[in-house]
């Protein structure tokens, strides 16, 4: 028997990677299949008809933001010698 293997084939039963963006709008009915997702991260904001698996405007919104980590950040103060 030969096994084939295919280098970067369709994934299965992944997620979208539109699921944790922090440009992300989705809007989910009461079925499984009323779901609108609209990505923000382009101007203009598009509506997408399929899952999503690598996008240029993608940010993790479980991590913290570049604001969120200026908010947190300490300011440390030198004397000049």
């Amino acid at each position: 028997m030969v096994t084939v293997k295919i280098k970067d084939g369709t994934p299965r039963g992944s997620a979208s990677l539109c699921v944790t963006c922090r440009y992300v709008h989705i809007v989910r009915g009461f079925s499984a299949s009323e779901q609108q997702v609209r990505c923000q991260g382009v101007w203009p904001s598009q509506l997408m008809h399929f899952p999503v698996s690598q996008c240029s405007s993608y940010d993790d919104s479980r991590l913290p933001s570049k604001r969120d980590m200026e908010k947190i950040a300490w300011i440390l103060l030198t004397k000049k010698a």
